[in-house]
């Protein structure tokens, strides 16, 4: 038996959980802007500081080439990452709406594909 009904706990649980996410985030911005060196956002931040510096300095053309390659590495990470989310994000939407409307077949390159669940 239950004692309430989806529709109830949504009303209570989903503005709980907003409360507590918006609070972390509050929390977290607090630390960043007091006292950064005891986040790793902000241990990170002095870390590329210090790399930037070290990297203006630098007389030879082997270390200014390694510092464009880094920042090469760093931005081809971030897109691929960012592509594999968005793939990711889409493909766990068609699965749901699926799911929701009794859809029992995915169709992948341009083939049906029954599933038994």
């Amino acid at each position: 038996m239950m004692l309430v009904d989806k529709s109830s706990m949504d009303l209570v649980l989903v503005p709980c959980g907003l409360a507590i996410m918006v609070g972390y985030h509050l929390m977290l911005l607090h630390r960043i802007l007091r006292h950064p060196h005891t986040t790793v956002i902000g241990y990170e931040n002095h870390n590329k500081l210090a790399w930037v510096e070290r990297m203006l300095q630098a007389a030879a053309p082997e270390e200014s080439a390694l510092a464009l390659g880094v920042i090469s590495d760093n931005i081809s990470a971030a897109t691929t990452l960012a592509s594999l989310c968005i793939a990711l994000g889409s493909l766990i939407g068609a699965w749901d709406h699926g799911a929701r409307h009794g859809h029992q077949e995915f169709i992948i390159f341009a083939k049906a594909m029954q599933l038994g669940w």
